[in-house]
């Protein structure tokens, strides 16, 4: 099963280190036929940016950070919205790490969009100082357990969980956000976890190697919940789960291959 998934053979202690580039066989494309229309995006993109960056208006910065927290951040386009701009956004809903009273709903928002381009940026820029310092900042700053609303408590634990830097043994910790998922979350929210957790595994098994499996306990449980509804699912969530569980497994594939169509099904 594991070649299958094209892992590698063991390369022994004095190999942790190797870089992933150093391998001789190439990621293999998983979806060949991927057509994306990146002008739609990139002229929604630059609308994004412009609002965020022009508005005062918490109402018309709260539409537009729901928009954004929906978009796929393909990563042709990620770099086109700055990351200071969504987490002053986000910190802003805070104090001393607990959410302010009355603005959950807009620091869960600010912090889906957060966490949705952030994981993406971290599989491009993963050595970049200043995406270091705001994972820093998320990870000492975000206490997930002093919040109440089970929503923001979730989104809350995925921020810190994208900004942790993952040690190369395979075994990851901050699985802390397993407390605060549940059955009923809506298909929009499974939809979004399922992306971010999966930019952020590739993000991991691009630091990890081509080696090693990483925390499959913990990938069994995320995938077990967001799966709960069985044959309900739709196509992207089940394709979002199985790539999840493979290149936690070892399977090494281009970054462009987790974007794949809505109406492709990698399995059942």
């Amino acid at each position: 099963m594991l070649r299958s998934f094209r892992c590698a053979p063991a390369l022994g202690e004095e190999g942790e280190h190797v870089p992933l580039a150093v391998v001789a066989t190439p990621p293999t494309r998983v979806i060949e036929d991927i057509s994306i229309d990146l002008e739609v995006y990139k002229a929604d993109i630059r609308c994004i940016s412009w609002i965020l960056d022009s508005t005062t208006d918490v109402d018309v910065i709260f539409s537009t950070v729901r928009f954004a927290a929906d978009t796929i951040w393909y990563p042709e386009i990620a770099r086109a919205l700055s990351l200071d701009i969504l987490a002053d956004l986000f910190f802003d809903c805070l104090l001393d790490g607990r959410v302010i009273h009355g603005r959950s709903e807009h620091a869960s928002s600010m912090g889906m969009a957060l966490a949705s381009v952030l994981s993406i940026r971290l599989c491009m820029e993963s050595e970049d100082e200043g995406l270091r310092g705001l994972c820093g900042r998320l990870v000492s700053q975000v206490r997930w357990e002093r919040s109440s609303e089970p929503t923001f408590k979730l989104i809350a634990a995925v921020l810190r969980l994208v900004a942790r830097v993952p040690p190369r043994n395979g075994q990851f910790t901050g699985w802390e956000f397993f407390e605060s998922m549940h059955n009923r979350l809506s298909t929009t929210h499974k939809l979004w976890l399922s992306r971010v957790i999966l930019q952020t595994v590739w993000h991991w098994r691009r630091i990890r190697g081509p080696t090693g499996v990483l925390d499959a306990h913990g990938m069994e449980l995320v995938c077990r919940t967001l799966a709960a509804d069985g044959d309900q699912m739709p196509n992207i969530l089940k394709t979002n789960l199985f790539l999840i569980l493979a290149i936690s497994l070892g399977l090494q594939i281009d970054i462009c291959d987790l974007y794949p169509p809505n109406h492709k099904c990698a399995t059942f």
